[in-house]
């Protein structure tokens, strides 16, 4: 139905819908072009998906399980949904991927300890990126030089990577707002070195846990708005802003700094067009 052209042709809009459907062997859709959406619902895949520089209508996988996904290439103009019980256990990349309608991953799971769990690196999302809700990463989630034309909403998202990278945003580019809060939870470096931001960075009750070494580092980093780390917010770790620039204020009002063996909050050459507020700040170190 997908790659076979008289068989596609009798496909309708709405596209190709499968509910609990367990596929035993790899699927491969490489350099595909579908040009209604693939729906699939509560199924299974024990190997490998391939959807290499292919051309979707639309993704949907919600509370599906595969193994690994690699579409590094591929363009999808219906968005993609890998939520409501997704579960990876191996790696998920979108390298270099064009996707218009953004990416929802709210309440997904990416599990592939110890290596890249998630990966979409130089991508460009025309919408929003959702690892809200109950997403869970055990491994790096990875979106080097990615450009992500609204928010990046992570809040309640869980990133999982002891003493390594647990989310990495060098370079990406954001339209809109970062927002790190409401439950957000990171285990291992958090890092927006060099990253531009159309709007804030939002990390009012988050948790950045990396103890004795680097918790949250945005160096360099570009931001039209304000950041918080405020009201719940905290950071066992270094946190680092060297030379960022910030158009809007710096707010840490009742947030924790705890470094005991080094800097809590480093900002040496910081440029901020707004306040500083250093309230009721807790900071060992």
């Amino acid at each position: 139905l997908c790659t076979d052209l008289a068989a596609s042709k009798l496909v309708t809009h709405r596209g190709i819908a499968i509910a609990g459907m367990r596929v035993n062997g790899t699927l491969n859709l490489e350099w595909a072009n579908v040009a209604f959406p693939l729906i699939m619902h509560k199924c299974a895949f024990s190997e490998r998906r391939l959807l290499t520089r292919a051309n979707f209508g639309g993704l949907q996988l919600r509370g599906t399980h595969i193994k690994d996904l690699w579409a590094d290439g591929a363009i999808i103009k219906g968005g993609i949904h890998l939520r409501d019980g997704f579960r990876a256990v191996g790696e998920v990349r979108f390298i270099n991927a064009i996707i218009d309608g953004g990416m929802d991953c709210a309440g997904g799971q990416f599990i592939n300890a110890n290596a890249v769990a998630f990966a979409f690196d130089g991508a460009i999302i025309t919408g929003a990126v959702r690892m809200n809700n109950g997403f869970k990463a055990e491994g790096e989630v990875r979106l080097l030089r990615s450009t992500i034309t609204v928010d990046l909403e992570c809040m309640g998202g869980q990133f999982i990577n002891a003493k390594k990278i647990a989310l990495n945003a060098d370079g990406v580019k954001i339209g809109g707002s970062a927002f790190l809060r409401d439950g957000f939870k990171a285990e291992g470096e958090v890092r927006f070195l060099g990253a531009t931001v159309g709007a804030e960075v939002d990390c009012v009750g988050g948790q950045f846990i990396n103890a004795n070494a680097i918790a949250f580092a945005g160096d360099r980093a570009k931001i039209e708005g304000g950041v918080r780390m405020s009201n719940g917010f905290k950071a066992e770790g270094q946190v680092r802003l060297l030379g960022a620039i910030i158009t809007g204020g710096l707010d840490c009002v009742s947030g924790e700094f705890i470094n005991p063996k080094g800097f809590t909050l480093n900002a040496d050459g910081v440029k901020i067009g707004g306040a500083v507020f250093l309230r009721n700040v807790k900071s060992e170190g």
